[in-house]
């Protein structure tokens, strides 16, 4: 089942008025995004949104996702299968200050996998459940400015992980996340996973704010965790211009049209002989 991870930039502009009536802004209807391998598309998706909200997003095979909400935050995602079969929902649950505290996988055999979320002081705790009886606590360590450090498992199965058990490092510029890294303590090397630069533009008109409340940017980080990931610029105060992953550099374009988003663009430069790029256009009304 895909899952589509990714939600780019999404800008409102007010572009007009009439007689007494406030600015309206235009409301976003649509983000249609392509996967391209030497110009030829393979893979796609549209994101639909309604009053600002992630709606449905349909896949190229005709899977698709179905979100609902709670006021301002996302109570449930339903995935389809290509042929109309639901394979499982996400349910989310927040506490009262927006802060996303389960997420739990409910498949169509009504078995769960469930993650839990605990907030302390100085670091934030992923309790990951399986419905086979095997769990993993993972710590995400956080600074002075509540930003996410490190991450490693404490407890798998109720015992302290293995010596081999990698330790994310998570380097900040200010309120940008420039860098993380991989760490073995087994072999004592460290290792590269991505390096982020920055632009001017500010992260603030992403649709995950109309998703995840008020707290929606650690919110956002703490869906990558949940879905077995390790990091996302969505953290940071700037949007990123080009990174750095593994084998591969990505440069990212923004157009703009009234003021508003109009196309993103994101091109590869990899060690493969082929061209990659991936492109989302956007749709108001």
């Amino acid at each position: 089942m895909k899952k589509i991870i990714n939600l780019l930039l999404i800008g409102f502009f007010a572009v007009a008025c009439s007689n007494d009536e406030s600015p309206k802004e235009p409301e976003l209807v649509s983000i249609t995004t392509n996967y391209y391998v030497d110009n030829e598309i393979i893979d796609s998706s549209k994101s639909n949104y309604s009053n600002q909200q992630l709606q449905n997003v349909q896949n190229l095979d005709q899977s698709r996702t179905e979100y609902k909400y709670n006021n301002n935050l996302i109570a449930s995602a339903s995935n389809y299968e290509p042929d109309g079969f639901l394979f499982s929902t996400n349910k989310y649950t927040f506490d009262s200050n927006d802060r996303l505290t389960e997420d739990a996988v409910v498949f169509s055999d009504n078995s769960i996998i469930k993650y839990t979320i605990t907030y302390n002081e100085n670091s934030i705790l992923v309790t990951y459940s399986h419905y086979n009886g095997n769990s993993i606590v993972y710590e995400l360590e956080l600074n002075g400015d509540k930003q996410v450090i490190s991450k490693r498992a404490v407890l798998v199965n109720g015992a302290p992980p293995k010596a081999n058990s990698l330790r994310y490092q998570y380097t900040y510029a200010g309120k940008n996340l420039i860098s993380v890294t991989s760490f073995n303590a087994a072999t004592n090397i460290t290792t590269p996973l991505v390096t982020y630069t920055y632009g001017t533009l500010k992260n603030e008109t992403d649709s995950s704010r109309h998703m995840y409340g008020k707290a929606w940017k650690m919110n956002s980080f703490l869906m990558v965790i949940v879905n077995q990931g390790n990091y996302t610029p969505q953290v940071s105060e700037n949007l990123i211009s080009s990174y750095k992953e593994g084998t591969r550099d990505a440069v990212i374009n923004r157009e703009y049209r009234d003021g508003k988003i109009s196309k993103t663009t994101t091109e590869y430069n990899t060690s493969w002989d082929v061209a990659m790029k991936i492109e989302s256009v956007y749709e108001y009304k």
